[in-house]
């Protein structure tokens, strides 16, 4: 029905133009400015805005002053500056190029913000700002800065440093090709060669050095064995040894070998050496005995004290039966181990049933077995054998 129009307002009807009314908003639009001539004094400390970083992927970023209650709680001074974050922690100031228009103008501000590491991040998506400087970085602050692309030269001479690499491999491999060409060898095999015969020679010389060694102390264990037989006899009640003309000839041979290894070892004449003799018993390996446990049947007094409602169709022998294969079951283990119902039918002793079942409930009441109704196994109760503390009847 109605069509503004600038400040006129179109009725359909008559088509006249009327002067529209003045909103507060229409009031707020004409005056209000983003800037205010008043505070180009404090820029710094006022030029602080609250950002809105939802739509920072498209690069479209909203700003907005900051009202009087979120002054009093110290935003974008000691809180994140995005409207949705409220980290307090590793803030950080950034001066942001705001690009506005104004009453049909275009203008430009540059605005502070402080934000978290992750609303930096989203803040520079697209344009990367840089980071505000204080006012006393500005003043002391005199170092030269480093320009943006100064990654680009490092990155370069890395590049060139690897393309040496590879130039010096093709390099060496000229040269060897050369060598071969030249000699009819290859020198660089020559070398490797030459290197493992080095290292077998000295290998082979450690080995000799512990060759000598064990000979000294054989040689040096000879004499010592020598000087113990001349005494022995020297002594009385062994001249009819010294008089063998064997052990003349031992002891004969034994000198000479002496004198030989000591003009060849230059081992002293007067070198102790003691012998130490050991023995050792033979031990026998005997097996140990295994105790036997006699199996012990269920007697037919015993058979018939069970009543009738648990016996049922069940007989003495199958009872006796089952009773053996548990027997020998804890015999193997040495002690009484769980059996399961269904090993035991598979061995062909019948467990399930009128008659299996009227088996398991004669031993048991007989308190010969223990039902694990858990496992679904059966437990033999002997005495005899050394087992752990029977389990609790379920």
């Amino acid at each position: 029905m109605y069509k503004r129009k600038n400040n006129y307002t179109r009725i359909h009807l008559y088509n006249l133009m009327v002067p529209k009314k003045i909103t507060d908003y229409d009031v707020l639009k004409k005056h209000y400015t983003f800037l205010n001539d008043k505070n180009d004094k404090t820029w710094e400390s006022n030029l602080v805005s609250i950002c809105d970083l939802s739509r920072y992927k498209s690069g479209d970023i909203a700003l907005r002053w900051r009202s009087a209650n979120e002054v009093v709680e110290g935003k974008c001074e000691n809180i994140c500056a995005n409207v949705t974050c409220s980290e307090t922690t590793n803030l950080s100031s950034y001066e942001v190029l705001f690009n506005y228009i104004e009453h049909e103008t275009k203008k430009q501000a540059l605005v502070k913000v402080r934000v978290c590491p992750e609303c930096s991040y989203k803040l520079n998506y697209k344009l990367k700002h840089k980071k505000s400087e204080s006012l006393s970085n500005r003043l002391y602050n005199k170092m030269p800065t480093l320009p943006n692309n100064f990654e680009d030269p490092i990155l370069n001479i890395f590049k060139r440093f690897e393309s040496f690499e590879h130039d010096l491999l093709l390099v060496e491999q000229k040269v060897k090709n050369e060598l071969r060409c030249v000699y009819d060898l290859d020198v660089f095999d020559i070398t490797e060669s030459v290197e493992t015969t080095k290292t077998k020679i000295h290998k082979l010389f450690e080995s000799l050095n512990e060759l000598y060694v064990y000979k000294r102390q054989m040689l040096s264990l000879i004499k010592s064995q020598v000087s113990v037989f001349e005494t022995l006899a020297q002594t009385e009640g062994l001249n009819k040894v010294s008089n063998n003309k064997n052990n003349e000839q031992l002891i004969e041979l034994a000198k000479n070998t002496l004198k030989i290894s000591a003009e060849f070892f230059d081992i002293p004449d007067n070198q102790p050496v003691p012998i130490f003799i050991k023995f050792r018993k033979q031990i026998k390996n005997e097996e140990p005995v295994k105790e036997t446990i006699e199996f012990i049947p269920v007697t037919e007094a015993q058979f018939e004290s069970v009543p009738a409602l648990v016996k049922r169709r069940a007989k003495l022998e199958q009872v006796n039966e089952l009773y053996k294969y548990l027997h020998d079951h804890a015999l193997k283990r040495t002690k009484c181990v769980p059996v399961k119902i269904n090993d035991i039918e598979n061995e062909g002793i019948k467990v399930h049933g009128q008659t299996g079942s009227s088996k398991i409930a004669i031993l048991r009441h007989l308190k010969k077995i223990q039902v694990i109704n858990r496992d679904n196994t059966i437990l033999l109760l002997d005495s005899r054998f050394k087992n752990k503390k029977s389990l609790k009847q379920n």
